[in-house]
């Protein structure tokens, strides 16, 4: 049987020793020295002046005085006398606040260093191959050390994830990060299966999407949304009652000419201008309002569109023209949009293009007359004819028409079928009179007949 332990070298009590409490009371002597081992100081080389009992050093290489002869030892005082023991490696001492730890050849003071590398970690739970960190606790706090503080959350690839996972019972509701690529991305779930993202920013230009729609209960506000009703900043939201007309050019003054002044634009834009006094299309007078779109294109191309400001019952001057605009002087013919102010009253043309209304109605004592835009003319007239009378009868149309019409004198009543009516075109031009007569079939009882004259052809 050995004499002492193999690790702390104990001694033990050997069958046939007399006073056997010598042995016992220097095993448990040893023990209270190495057990919870605590030293004043580590490589030390000198002993020191005062000492407690059970205080020990850690010997340096070369000690001297009372502890000469014996280097890297564990020096301990007790009763009265230093006692030395040869630590193994492994073995672990406190120096105040610092842990040391007997390598063979130093007591090394363990760092942060020793927490590296390690498989995982659990706080108040454990932790498994996926989660290393495990956390259970009412909240974590993540602080500064004086300035500020990131959170880092880094992955080997573009399509990998680097995200913040949020779940309920474990099971996802929100996710937050670069999820399987490089834009960033906040998705949500009800179940933990489907996802819908509700936003989404591009990492190669930051524009921010919201693949699902917005509802924003709130009023906008800031620089986002437009500051007044003539702003026409690009990419603002427009405000209700503001109308993004861009701000009107000081050279539309009351003289301005539609077709030479919004050449001298430099701002371009929606913008307005009123009492306009030349320029404008036949059939606009003075004082109208142009809405004028000028945009910075090839050729400064645009638009502008006419509003007469006539009258509300008359219509005089009441309507809408438009036409392509261009700063090289090309511009495109005034396109009138018909209305209700307009589509009645005076029909014109100039080189046989329309340019006033759509329908002219008339009459006078030869009869009624309708003009139509595109130059067919009608002209009719009720005369109650005396069947005595055979001579020729002359009718003078209402208006005049430019080419030779088309006529035709029927009777009406119920003894117009025993009546016979034609005519013919008198003199050497069609705006002169017609002329028609009649001629019996048979003996009719009545005095009068009513003959109807149709005359149709172009006006020009």
């Amino acid at each position: 049987m050995p004499d002492q332990s193999a690790r702390l070298g104990l001694p033990y009590i050997q069958p046939t020793q007399a006073q056997k409490h010598v042995t016992h009371n220097l095993s448990i002597e040893r023990l209270d020295l190495l057990v919870q081992l605590v030293v004043q100081g580590v490589d030390a080389n000198i002993p020191p002046g005062v000492t407690q009992d059970g205080q020990i050093w850690a010997t340096g290489p070369a000690p001297s005085g009372a502890w000469a002869g014996h280097p890297n030892k564990l020096a301990a005082w007790v009763n009265n006398g230093w006692d030395f023991v040869t630590p193994d490696v492994g073995w672990r001492a406190t120096l105040g606040s610092e842990l040391r730890i007997w390598d063979g050849n130093t007591w090394a003071l363990q760092t942060i260093s020793a927490l590296n590398n390690m498989t995982g970690l659990g706080v108040n739970t454990s932790f498994d191959a996926t989660n290393r960190l495990a956390v259970a606790s009412d909240a974590s706090l993540l602080s500064h050390l004086g300035a500020g503080h990131q959170l880092k959350v880094n992955k080997s690839a573009p399509d990998q994830t680097a995200s913040l996972l949020f779940q309920t019972g474990f099971s996802g509701r929100a996710e937050m990060g670069t999820a399987g690529e490089e834009d960033f991305s906040i998705k949500v779930s009800a179940d933990g299966i489907t996802w819908n993202d509700g936003l989404r920013v591009a990492s190669a230009s930051g524009l921010v999407t919201l693949p699902n729609g917005a509802q924003i209960d709130g009023t906008v506000t800031g620089s986002a949304v437009t500051q007044g009703a003539d702003d026409n900043t690009v990419g603002r939201l427009l405000q209700v009652g503001d109308f993004g007309l861009g701000r009107s050019e000081g050279i539309f003054s009351a003289s301005a000419n539609l077709a030479t002044d919004f050449r001298a634009a430099t701002v371009f834009g929606l913008q307005t201008v009123s009492d306009a006094n030349a320029g404008f299309p036949t059939g606009f007078a003075g004082n109208t309002a142009a809405l004028v779109v000028l945009r910075a294109a090839s050729g400064n191309r645009g638009v502008q569109v006419l509003h007469g400001l006539g009258s509300p019952t008359t219509g005089s001057d009441a309507g809408l023209a438009i036409r392509a605009f261009r700063n090289d002087g090309s511009d495109g013919a005034w396109q009138i949009v018909y209305n209700t102010h307009n589509i009645l009253g005076v029909v014109s043309q100039t080189a046989g293009v329309p340019t006033g209304a759509l329908v002219e109605r008339g009459s006078n004592a030869n009869g009624s007359y309708v003009r139509f835009a595109d130059g067919t003319q009608i002209c009719t007239r009720s005369v109650s004819h005396d069947l005595s009378n055979l001579d020729t009868q002359i009718w003078a149309y209402p208006v005049a028409f430019a080419d030779t019409p088309v006529a035709a004198f029927a009777g009406v009543g119920t003894d117009a079928a025993a009546l016979e009516a034609w005519g013919q075109n008198g003199g050497t031009g069609w705006a002169e009179p017609g002329e028609w007569h009649t001629r019996h079939l048979a003996v009719l009882p009545a005095a009068t007949i009513t003959v109807q004259l149709t005359a149709t052809g172009r006006w020009f």
